[in-house]
């Protein structure tokens, strides 16, 4: 956007000259004195009397500006060539299209009020002999320069543009004009025009206008250009969050718990199994068998969980669990003879197989369960022998019946309690929270977008929101900056890793400048500025009571440079001093327009929220109210500088009520960020995730 250097427009007086100026007109006060007693008389000192027959008038300085006090001498000598002391009168004659009476003439001090050509006359007053200095040029004023194109705080999704204004000089010819340093051809009626091209982001246009007394206007101001997501509108990939083996395990501990605590009461059917077979000859019916078999009380005791995730899109999930028992009772009839019998059937594992499968679908993250098996090893099964023997004579597999029902509910205890952990957990990870910063609500929504597994983790993208809960910026532009950032790559470690867009940032960003967070007004003391300093910059503002900020762009980051992590951006930085009540426009002091550029770093607080940094700042700063003369400019660094605390503040505040995604009841910890990302556009916040 810059060349990195400080570029300064605001123009104060030089203290310097108005020192040197106090001192001609207190020299110029003081009574003239041929010696004191005892010194030579210098035959070449003024004397009285004697006509003059020469005169030499002189200026103090020949190139005045306007307000500064200008001394006339004039050196008078004799027919001898003697210097001689005798009454003369200062005029100013004002060339053609100047006005003479835009000059004080006090005695031989002389004040111009206006830019001109001008004539400083110099009469004998006894005998008409006079001398001129001039024309000379009151030059003060740089060329006005109006940029008709493009406007303060211009959105635009083109990279090319044509610069055009008008540009003018009353003292003298505007000798050139230039457009970011290309010169730009300058019509007769003064109007200019230039083609641009724009980079990604804030843009600065700086037109320079140079007159032929080598007085130069600038008119600076920021355009920003790319693609933009509207108001309203999501950031699909804004926040990533990545799920890796070590979080994977803390679900599984979360999975073995639930699976442990299900309650399969009545899970199996009562009775296992019931039948009889009756045979019925002339009237006389004989029940040759009946069989009622009951299990219930199934209980088991450790599971073990392992969800291992899997490179074609799905995790395998395997419960095992150990120790089962049920108890049973048996009851029937053999031959017309009734029998009955109780015990227990025990197994030592039963494990359940299955492919869980993610996918997001409305904003809602879903788990498909595919590929179901079960197993088991240690069946025993005491049943007496006159079960099995009518079982087995009557072809009646009861051992199957009863161990399919036990498999049965440990399946059902596994599948209805993993698949549905797993989509809890996942979707925990959308955020929807509200916070206030200086007075405006914000909510900010992260939802589910999409979701990949692949053999080292899980990835799920998420679709950001934020809104503020009134807009009071001036316009809603294009909407926020957005590049389309890729997705850092992710490896197996650590357990939770939150990625954060720049392009989300920016979403950001935009929702908190139309929110007004730079739209304020401040007590000058509130900023830290010190107000006998800016008086000694420029007498009014030691008035100074209120600051009103508008910025006219919304900030933006990009990728950093070096070791930063991101560039903050802030063009078109409106800034209004007022002596009073800033509603009364007479009150108004100091009127511009700033840019700043700096670098953004980015941490975690101990609340899981991200605390930006900023520093190595620069920028520039146009000024529009008042027009001082062009030789008052000088380096204003520290009155740009006292502005960045503001701004530091106001973003802070802001995007330090961004949260981490977390999953509820953990947090991260052994938290590191860094920048991430192809091209460095993410900002990774990294940790293991821990109970609370």
């Amino acid at each position: 956007m810059y060349d990195g250097h400080m570029i300064i427009s605001y123009e104060l007086a030089s203290l310097q000259r108005v020192r040197l100026a106090v001192v001609a007109i207190i020299l110029s006060g003081l009574p003239a004195c041929s010696g004191t007693m005892g010194d030579p008389i210098d035959p070449d000192a003024s004397v009285p009397g004697g006509e003059p027959v020469s005169f030499d008038l002189s200026l103090n300085d020949d190139t005045p500006e306007v307000g500064q006090i200008v001394t006339a001498t004039a050196r008078l000598l004799d027919a001898a060539g003697r210097e001689v002391d005798a009454p003369w009168t200062t005029t100013v004659v004002a060339e053609p299209g100047s006005d003479a009476a835009s000059v004080t003439v006090d005695e031989h001090r002389l004040t111009f009020t206006q830019e001109g050509w001008f004539t400083v006359v110099g009469t004998v007053d006894s005998n008409g002999l006079r001398d001129t200095v001039g024309p000379i040029l009151v030059d003060s004023f740089a060329p006005s320069i109006v940029v008709t194109h493009p406007d303060r705080g211009t959105f635009t999704e083109s990279f090319t543009d044509t610069v055009t204004g008008t540009v003018e000089d009353t003292g003298s010819e505007v000798a050139s004009v230039t457009v970011n340093g290309v010169p730009a051809a300058v019509s007769p009626d003064g109007s200019f025009s230039r083609d641009v091209t724009y980079e990604f982001a804030t843009n600065l246009i700086e037109t320079i206008a140079s007159d032929a007394d080598d007085s130069t206007g600038t008119d600076r101001r920021a355009v920003l250009a790319g693609s933009f997501i509207p108001r309203g509108s999501g950031v699909a990939d804004g926040i990533v969050a990545r799920v890796n083996q070590s979080t994977i395990d803390t679900i599984e501990t979360m999975a073995e718990d639930l699976v442990a605590g299900y309650d399969v009461t009545g899970m199996i059917p009562d009775p296992v199994y019931s039948d009889s077979s009756e045979s019925c000859v002339l009237g006389v019916c004989i029940t040759w068998y009946e069989l009622v078999l009951r299990a219930w009380n199934l209980r088991y005791g450790r599971v073990d969980m392992e969800l291992d995730p899997a490179g074609g899109g799905y995790i395998v999930a395997s419960g095992t669990v150990h120790d089962i028992s049920v108890d049973w009772n048996a009851s029937g009839v053999v031959a017309e003879i009734d029998y009955s019998q109780s015990g227990s059937i025990r197994a030592d594992t039963i494990t359940v197989s299955m492919h869980l499968t993610p996918s997001v679908s409305d904003g809602r993250l879903h788990v498909a369960v595919t590929d179901v098996s079960v197993s088991s090893t240690g069946f025993v099964f005491d049943f007496d022998s006159w079960i099995y023997d009518a079982a087995t004579f009557f072809g009646i597999d009861v051992d199957g019946i009863v161990q399919g029902y036990v498999e049965d509910a440990i399946r059902d205890a596994v599948t209805d309690q993993v698949p549905g952990l797993l989509e809890e957990t996942l979707q925990d990870l959308e955020l929807a929270t509200g916070f206030e910063v200086f007075g405006t609500s914000y909510t900010l929504t992260a939802r589910p977008y999409g979701v990949s597994v692949d053999d080292a983790g899980l990835t799920l993208s998420l679709e950001t929101f934020l809104e503020p809960s009134a807009w009071r910026a001036p316009t809603e532009g294009l909407g926020s900056l957005y590049a389309g950032y890729s997705a850092p790559g992710y490896g197996s470690t650590p357990g939770l890793i939150a990625s954060f867009s720049a392009d989300f940032l920016n979403q950001a960003l935009y929702g908190f400048w139309g929110g007004g967070l730079l739209t304020q007004t401040f007590g000058a003391t509130e900023v830290g500025m010190d107000l006998s300093v800016l008086g000694m910059i420029l007498d009014q503002l030691s008035d100074l009571q209120y600051i009103v900020v508008n910025a006219l762009l919304p900030p933006v980051v990009l990728p950093g440079e070096g070791d930063a992590m991101l560039h903050l951006q802030i063009g078109d930085l409106e800034v209004l001093m007022y002596s009073g009540d800033p509603a009364n426009r007479e009150n108004l002091l100091l009127h511009f327009f700033a840019g700043v550029e700096a670098d953004l770093d980015v941490s975690v607080t101990e609340a899981a929220t991200l605390a930006p940094q900023v520093s190595n700042v620069h920028g520039w700063i146009d000024v529009t109210e008042p027009v001082l003369p062009n030789h008052f400019e000088v380096e204003t660094e520290e009155l740009l500088l006292s502005m960045v605390p503001l701004i530091e503040m106001q973003l802070g505040s802001a995007l330090g009520e961004l949260p981490i995604p977390d999953i509820s009841g953990f947090t991260m910890s052994g938290i590191t960020v860094e920048a991430a990302g192809p091209e460095g556009g993410y900002i990774n916040a990294s940790g293991e995730l821990v109970r609370r």
